[in-house]
C-alpha cells in the first residue's frame, strides 16, 4: 500500500521494489486525524476520499489473500512443497 505521488507513486514503488502494490491510500489529513489522533469526523466522513481509498484497499486486500490462499498456507517445518 503507498499514498499515491507521495512522493512515489504505485508505478515508481512497483518497478523498484519489484513487488505489487495492492493499494493507494489517499491524501486526505482530515480523514487521517480523526484515525490517527482521535480527531471529530469532518463532514462526509464516511464518503471521504480517505476512507473510500481505504476500503477499495480492504476490498484489494481480501482479493489478493484470497487469490493466494494456498501460497499463504502455513506448511509443517520440514516439509516440502
Amino acid at each position: 500500500m503507498v499514498g499515491e505521488g507521495d512522493p512515489y507513486s504505485a508505478r515508481e514503488v512497483r518497478k523498484v521494489l519489484q513487488l505489487p502494490v495492492t493499494a493507494s491510500l489517499a491524501w486526505d489529513p482530515d480523514a487521517a486525524a480523526v484515525f490517527a489522533k482521535g480527531a471529530k469526523a469532518p463532514k462526509k466522513f464516511d464518503s471521504s476520499p480517505l476512507v473510500r481509498s481505504l476500503r477499495a484497499a480492504q476490498t484489494a486486500i481480501t482479493a489478493t489473500v484470497t487469490a493466494n490462499r494456498a501460497d499463504l498456507t502455513l506448511q509443517p517445518v520440514g516439509s516440502s512443497r
